[in-house]
């Protein structure tokens, strides 16, 4: 079953992924979302790198707001149509200001909080519970849709546990398809590998020399024959596959340390007007 499908039963959704597949899921559902105004709460890693990621990805986000509280704590909080910054991830009046702000308004069709699983960091105990049934109940109350995303690993927290009693489905997307496409990739990579060896593997092997003849000339124009399209076939295999990696790595979330370290006040407060007029800015300048 795809999210989209989902989200037509539900309302709010604990989407459940693995931590090696949490780039593909995130992307999955960013497609599912397509063509949906969608409010996106970043806690783990500057809007920027997801607005990076996803483009690289062929994944428009132009129809996407962010509620960003990774980049003010970085020191990079550059003005952007569709960003609003919040202090640090455990700014949770800030959070909670922006988020309701943005529901009240009835501006989106879904709000995709990413991650549940970053809140659990900062052992913020009943408070992170309390924010998180608050932005729950309130989507629900709204008929909003809301995707919250859970690393695996997470699941046995408390945070997550009580904010099920909230939410009202949990969806895991199955991985049989990434399995097979990893080993189609597996097989396309090897099949790549093998052909410069076979073709000029082969060649060297057809030119035979007679008995009692001099094999040494013969034997440099093999090597060299069989070095240069090798050469190239590696060097095109490397630079596809660093550019692959440095495409995929936006998407990635901060170091866990980095993240502690932004640690703020939830007493901070973040003007419901800014919130406000921020969105309704960007709205004029979508259409």
């Amino acid at each position: 079953m795809k999210i989209k499908r989902v989200l037509e039963q539900n309302d709010t959704v604990l989407q459940v992924v693995s931590k090696f597949k949490y780039r593909d899921s995130l992307c999955t559902l960013m497609k599912g979302l397509n063509g949906k105004k969608v409010c996106y709460i970043s806690l783990n890693k500057p809007a920027s790198n997801v607005r990076e990621g996803l483009n690289n990805k062929n994944i428009s986000t132009a129809n996407t707001f962010f509620i960003d509280a990774v980049s003010a704590s970085l020191g990079h909080n550059l003005e952007i149509d569709n960003v609003m910054y919040v202090s640090s991830p455990s700014a949770l009046t800030e959070l909670s200001i922006a988020i309701i702000s943005a529901l009240n308004g009835n501006n989106f069709d879904a709000f995709v909080f990413d991650s549940l699983s970053t809140l659990d960091i900062y052992n913020l105990g009943s408070e992170s519970e309390r924010f998180t049934r608050k932005i729950i109940n309130s989507i629900n109350a709204k008929h909003s849709k809301g995707v919250f995303i859970c690393l695996e690993d997470d699941l046995d927290c408390s945070l997550v546990k009580n904010s099920l009693l909230s939410l009202d489905t949990v969806f895991q997307p199955y991985l049989q398809k990434d399995v097979r496409s990893l080993g189609g990739a597996a097989a396309f990579l090897l099949l790549i590998i093998g052909l410069p060896l076979a073709a000029f593997g082969g060649e060297s092997v057809s030119h035979s020399t007679p008995i009692g003849f001099s094999v040494a000339d013969v034997a440099i124009e093999q090597v060299s024959s069989l070095f240069v399209p090798q050469l190239i076939s590696y060097l095109i295999i490397i630079l596809a596959s660093a550019s692959f990696i440095y495409r995929r790595h936006f998407l990635d979330p901060l170091p866990e340390s980095t993240l502690l370290e932004m640690k703020g006040s939830s007493k901070s407060r973040l003007p419901v007007r800014l919130v406000v007029e921020k969105i309704k800015n960007w709205k004029k300048k979508r259409n």
